[in-house]
């Protein structure tokens, strides 16, 4: 089969899976808010079919969905998710086709001190957001009209977050240590590392994730200028971060599994 027939298949797919995934949230919006499950079929799409394909998937899908479920809702949320999806689509396919595949122990260790850097960064935010003091500021700046209420334990889910980003940080170092130690033989004593499977695939995940968010918080700065109401930060930070962060742990366990997986079965055609 035409490698481009095989595409346009592969996305038309990822695009069904966005229409069928909500269903399993019950369509209830705190639930999709939080798990986010149109995310992954177009992530996977970036991944698996290219860019121009990720992002045809992201842009569409939430429209598509709207105007045959009414879910999300229109405006708003489905305008901005739109350029949210493209985003995510667009970033995962361009970078994990110009990111090389093998690369120095040295380039890995950076990355993985990136996550660990990351975890501890987050898990100390964590610790701070639930010291008394945060709390009060919390509570004094954010008020329900911005739909952001700090919880009792507003740190719990930064503390989760970061030490599963810590985690992982540690784990990829000491895969990527193993393998280029076994491969060094192979390459004149120079440790080469096979950059593949997830730990390829998380770097690219995290930063498309960061960048979609940012995209989405933009659109709905944007969009609420329009409607002549405000999105303060308070509003961004709760619904990009605060609210999604099981959703967030869920994307990165669940997809550089399925990408790996993609990859073994030879169904990644974006090379």
């Amino acid at each position: 089969m035409n490698k481009h027939i095989k595409k346009l298949v592969y996305s038309a797919v990822f695009l069904a899976l966005c229409m069928v995934l909500p269903f399993l949230t019950g369509q209830i919006p705190e639930i999709g808010q939080a798990l986010s499950p149109m995310h992954i079929p177009v992530l996977l799409c970036g991944f698996a079919c290219g860019w121009p394909w990720g992002l045809a998937v992201g842009l569409i899908a939430p429209i598509l969905r709207s105007l045959i479920f009414q879910m999300p809702p229109m405006w708003p949320n489905a305008v901005s998710m739109a350029f949210e999806l493209a985003a995510y689509g667009f970033c995962s396919g361009i970078l994990y086709k110009v990111l090389p595949s093998k690369i120095r122990l040295m380039s890995a260790t950076a990355v993985s001190a990136f996550f660990l850097t990351l975890g501890l960064a987050a898990t100390t935010y964590g610790f701070y957001l639930n010291s008394n003091a945060a709390y009060a500021l919390l509570k004094e700046t954010a008020a329900p009209s911005e739909g952001f209420v700090p919880a009792a334990d507003p740190g719990k889910n930064w503390v989760i977050f970061g030490l599963i980003a810590a985690c992982l940080g540690l784990f990829a170092w000491c895969l990527l240590k193993t393998r280029a130690t076994l491969g060094a033989k192979k390459n004149g004593g120079t440790e080469i590392v096979e950059w593949a499977g997830t730990a390829r695939v998380l770097p690219v995940l995290i930063v498309s994730m960061i960048l979609g968010r940012c995209v989405w918080g933009l659109a709905r700065f944007a969009m609420a200028g329009f409607s002549a109401t405000t999105f303060p930060a308070s509003a961004f930070l709760a619904g990009a971060v605060l609210n999604a962060i099981p959703g967030i742990i869920l994307h990165i366990v669940l997809i550089p599994v399925l990408v790996a997986a993609m990859q073994k079965a030879k169904l990644i055609l974006n090379d």
